[in-house]
């Protein structure tokens, strides 16, 4: 094998570091294998990270060489920083944290400060401001964010927003922040407080839950709101849906006693996806200084049912808007007598599919949200019946019908069938009497002519009996 003459020596791998070495070869054949970075004899994979979650993941890798790396907490690959707050000026500063995680909060005071411990919460003003995470609008100049809470049985450190107009001017103050991710179901909460002025006409207060435009002021804003503040005998929570400039009631609370100054109160609002409203509230306040603070968790807080009502004429979807709209006087009391805190807005996509249409034959009582499976009865028929022509002779049969409407007829599809006929129609399949056959033949009475006369030439001749022929 190795070219000496009477030689016995055979040739492979001679090469030591090659993994198919062959110590007995006399010489080298060209066969030498060497291992690849997975081990493999005389392979071609290459060594790599394997882990599909790790940002350095190799797809090509053949085998995992302990490379693989993963993201820290603030999106570096292989990183090792933590989140945390980065802004000096917050109670919560971490000096550690490599990137910001949103959960800064301010105080004047910080000692036994913490952020809202309140769950789904969409705006709790940890971040001191009214343009830091949630981003609002509108009369930004009246309204800031306090340490401490007056309203109610009063809260420390509850970062609370704070209406602060001039007390020698009355009018309105509003501010909107936008929002869209409606789903089927929807709830919001807050907590709504009263410092040293009451509510009246004259000093109202209108939570917009959805607005079409960020303008609340404006009155060519549709949307639904939740109102407080009259001159009736006492003061209730009004659900109202605002349309084309007409205010409609859906629900409303219980009074609050005119009058009643530094008071608290929390409000959750439900909306099903088949447009049914709720409406709950804190245990309304009786005296002065009463009800629930801002720190309280409005959701947990607001259990008292003040019923339910459908109302779907307008539809949730879209860039919409939540925000405030605050009537105020001119009194010395205007000034910061309107607190908002804790706002959570839940959205929730499930919901129990079917038919939602009352009037339709398969209306689903049980049904949330509408699946586009309603039927509803034929004009002038009860559901379940199909109208049609049900006799399987006429030329408009229709094998689906259940109820005769009077509609058969059996011209449209007549004419002559027999395919012998000098007439024959092979759109007609049903026979009218009128083939005309050519009737010249050695064979009398072979009316078709195939050299026979049997029953198809009697049929024939059937169908032409009776005829008048001085008449036609």
């Amino acid at each position: 094998a190795c070219g000496n003459c009477g030689g016995t020596e055979t040739a492979g791998c001679t090469n030591a570091a090659a993994c198919n070495y062959d110590m007995n070869a006399g010489c080298d054949d060209g066969s030498c294998l060497f291992l690849d970075a997975c081990g493999n004899c005389g392979g071609t994979e290459t060594a790599g990270c394997t882990d599909p979650t790790a940002c350095n993941y190799d797809m090509n890798a053949g085998c995992d060489d302990g490379s693989c790396l993963f993201l820290d907490a603030c999106g570096n690959c292989g990183g090792s920083e933590t989140a945390g707050c980065t802004n000096a000026a917050a109670c919560n500063y971490d000096m550690n944290a490599g990137c910001d995680d949103g959960s800064c909060f301010f105080s004047d005071n910080c000692d036994g400060c913490a952020a809202s411990t309140c769950v789904d919460v969409f705006e709790s003003f940890n971040d001191g401001n009214i343009t830091g995470d949630v981003v609002w609008s509108g009369n930004t100049d009246s309204w800031s964010v306090v340490s401490n809470s007056d309203a109610g049985s009063g809260a420390e450190c509850s970062l609370t927003l704070q209406l602060g107009v001039p007390t020698a001017v009355a009018g309105k103050a509003q501010l909107s922040t936008s929002y869209s991710n409606w789903q089927v179901n929807q709830e919001w909460s807050y907590f709504l407080g009263r410092r040293s002025q009451a509510y009246t006409s004259a000093n109202s207060v209108a939570f917009w839950l959805y607005a079409d435009q960020a303008d609340l002021t404006d009155p060519t804003t549709n949307g639904y709101r939740v109102v407080i503040g009259d001159n009736s005998d006492g003061d209730e929570f009004i659900l109202q849906r605002v349309q084309d400039g007409v205010v409609t009631a859906i629900l409303s609370s219980s009074e609050i006693p005119n009058g009643l100054t530094d008071i608290g109160v929390a409000v959750r609002v439900t909306r099903s996806g088949a447009g049914e409203w709720g409406l709950f509230t804190s245990d309304l306040a009786l005296s002065n200084g009463g009800g629930v603070n801002a720190n309280d968790c409005p959701a947990d807080v607001a259990t008292v049912n003040h019923g339910t009502a459908n109302d779907d004429a307008l539809a949730l979807t879209g860039l919409g808007y939540v925000g405030l709209e605050v009537t105020h006087s001119s009194g010395a009391g205007a000034r910061a007598a309107v607190e908002f805190d804790q706002l959570s807005i839940i959205t929730d996509a499930s919901g129990t599919p079917g038919c939602t249409d009352a009037t339709a034959c398969n209306y689903d009582p049980g049904a949330t949200v509408d699946d586009g499976t309603c039927e509803f009865a034929f004009e002038g028929y009860a559901c379940g019946e199909i109208p049609g022509c049900t006799y399987d002779f006429a030329c408009n049969y229709d094998p689906t019908a259940n109820v005769d409407n009077g509609t058969c007829e059996i011209t449209s599809c007549g004419g002559c069938t027999y395919i012998d006929a000098l007439n024959y129609n092979p759109m007609a399949s049903l026979d009218n009497g009128s083939c005309v056959f050519d009737v010249a033949s050695d064979c009398p009475g072979d009316f078709n002519g195939d050299d026979e006369v049997n029953v198809s030439d009697l049929m024939i001749f059937l169908s032409l009996y009776g005829t008048n022929c001085l008449n036609d």
